[in-house]
């Protein structure tokens, strides 16, 4: 795809398009139990919603694993959906997934590039950031970046944080500012929403950035006995638990390592109940 530029010398790039879901488009439930009965990736397709039907219809407690780069490519409407829909209970995201909606929600695009013969010096010198086959304005990722520091800096210092309250007021920052987004929804529709790596997005710049005594403090450990409290919580209603991964990396991890968790808890009572005995 050859690049090419306009009449003022800049270059013309295809905008990147969001991904919603419409009422009244195609049943794709529908079209995925047909795909179920076919092969290779459609087969699979089928397979996963029958999957998800299942969580539904036993009213599992569902933990929604977001990695990969899923936002800045447009999912993350779909995500906001879902959490609407009440299709998933509490999500656990990578730091660049509950960020980069945010520069999409201030208004701004992601364009598409060629990632076979992206030019990253052309795109560089045009101010463009590239993740494999899209970009954004640099300037304005850096203003997304600003209002993060914006939001640190809205906190009082003299206070620790868990990731799961820090999230839940970050949720409700953006909330307040009419920005639409995975956070903001996750406070609106009280979904628990936990970043185990927080640092690794534009929270990690813009905490960087900040002066070193009006630096917030967070507390990155406590927020595993939190989410895992609160699943030990669910099932002991009687209530089961189940998992979406969307890409793995670091949330995927976390909530596997949620549920070793659970089990080394059993396995602990039983044991003092053994040596009472």
């Amino acid at each position: 795809m050859p690049y090419k530029k306009d009449v003022n010398g800049d270059l013309v790039l295809r905008p990147r398009k969001k991904i919603a879901l419409e009422v009244n488009s195609l049943p794709i439930d529908l079209l995925l139990r047909r795909m179920r009965k076919s092969a290779f990736n459609g087969r699979m397709l089928g397979e996963a919603l029958e999957v998800w039907d299942r969580m539904l219809s036993e009213n599992c407690f569902i933990i929604f694993g977001y990695a990969a780069s899923m936002s800045s490519a447009g999912m993350w409407p779909l995500v906001c959906d879902l959490m609407q829909h009440n299709y998933i209970d509490a999500i656990v995201s990578t730091g660049a997934n509950v960020t980069e909606d945010v520069y999409e929600a201030m208004g701004f695009t992601y364009s598409q590039v060629d990632p076979y013969d992206p030019q990253d010096l052309m795109l560089y010198e045009e101010g463009l950031d590239r993740f494999l086959d899209h970009v954004a304005v640099d300037d304005k990722y850096v203003e997304m970046e600003q209002l993060l520091q914006d939001f640190l800096s809205s906190l009082p210092t003299n206070c620790v944080y868990d990731n799961l309250s820090f999230m839940k007021m970050y949720g409700k920052f953006l909330n307040q500012k009419n920005l639409i987004s995975i956070a903001s929804e996750a406070y609106r529709f009280k979904k628990p929403l936990c970043v185990p790596a927080l640092v690794d997005s534009g929270f990690g710049v813009a905490y960087d950035l900040m002066p070193k005594d009006l630096r917030p403090v967070l507390d990155a450990m406590s927020d595993f006995s939190l989410f895992t409290d609160m699943c030990e919580r669910v099932q002991n209603t009687g209530r089961k638990t189940a998992c979406i991964f969307i890409g793995g990396g670091v949330p995927k991890d976390y909530i596997q390592i949620v549920t070793t968790s659970l089990a080394a808890r059993k396995d602990s009572v039983t044991n003092e109940i053994g040596c009472q005995e």
